[in-house]
């Protein structure tokens, strides 16, 4: 029957599914030691880079090349992000103890914390990019920024995501397993065809 062929829509189904857990796995995997989070990322996205650019590829292979490809790159990005996020909810319980809750200084840097939200979205798919990995780390934020702002539609809907996940887990604990088995794989089909579609092309954008 054509259900159960090869070219099958249960076929290609099971297969996506399977692709996404075996992402997700991988990197779960590479986030072990924490700081390699985003060396992680950054590998996750070049593989699915790859599937769209060649179709079927070895998936375990290509991510352990682009992971250690991307260790010296990814780890100082990565480090930046959480640094920028503790910064901004420093200076936020910072404010609101000195102020009162006054919503004149604190909307300011809830604006300033949406903006760097938007720019993190982009960073890692904007890294796994570049296959040399020698993008300097100014300019890789700089073009983040560029990509967050200039499609703030679906970078926003990418962070409103991750969020979602983030309360669905902390509200309905027992979907912690399905989040990690799918929502990191999930993500990263969505946001490598977003970056596809809208057409940021960072080897040019950001040639030395």
């Amino acid at each position: 029957m054509k259900l159960f062929s090869i070219d099958g829509k249960l076929y290609r189904t099971l297969e996506l599914v399977w692709q996404v857990m075996e992402l997700s796995l991988l990197f779960l995997l590479g986030s072990v030691p924490i700081v390699t989070i985003g060396a992680s990322a950054a590998a996750m996205f070049r593989v699915r880079f790859d599937m769209i650019e060649e179709g079927s590829v070895p998936i375990a292979s290509r991510f352990r090349s682009a992971y250690l490809r991307a260790l010296k790159r990814a780890v100082p990005v990565w480090l930046i992000m959480v640094s920028g996020f503790v910064v901004l909810l420093a200076a936020y319980w910072g404010a609101a103890m000195l102020t009162g809750g006054n919503q004149y200084i604190l909307m300011p840097l809830v604006a300033v914390g949406a903006v760097w939200m938007l720019t993190c979205v982009n960073v890692f798919p904007l890294l796994a990019l570049r296959p040399a990995m020698d993008v300097p780390i100014a300019m890789l934020f700089r073009e983040a920024v560029r990509a967050g702002l200039g499609h703030v539609l679906q970078s926003a809907l990418m962070v409103c995501a991750l969020l979602a996940a983030v309360l669905s887990v902390a509200f309905v604990p027992w979907l912690l397993l399905v989040a990690l088995l799918f929502f990191p794989g999930l993500v990263c089909y969505a946001r490598a065809w977003l970056i596809r579609w809208t057409r940021v092309e960072s080897g040019a954008a950001m040639a030395p």
